[in-house]
């Protein structure tokens, strides 16, 4: 879903403000590998509906920017909650 998006910050801002206090958003997206030496050997960027790519060090950021807390359930699966 989130690598859909245009403007993350737009569209990340209209999903914060629908979680009330101590809500969770469940996120499902591969990561850009940090290991990864080529983009143009990565798989996942050959959708071309893809048009924003995260690594864990998106997520960390992101939750810094809107405040909230992130934790990683699998190896592409992220959870977001929102403080209360």
């Amino acid at each position: 879903m989130v690598e859909h998006f245009i403007d993350v910050k737009v569209e990340f801002s209209k999903l914060i403000k629908l979680l009330k206090p101590k809500g969770r958003l469940f996120i499902r997206t591969e990561l850009y590998p940090e290991t990864a030496k080529d983009f143009e050997t990565w798989y996942y960027k050959n959708d071309s509906t893809h048009v924003f790519f995260f690594s864990l060090k998106t997520w960390e950021y992101l939750a810094r920017q809107f405040q909230l807390y992130f934790e990683r359930l699998d190896h592409n699966k992220f959870m977001l909650t929102k403080p209360g």
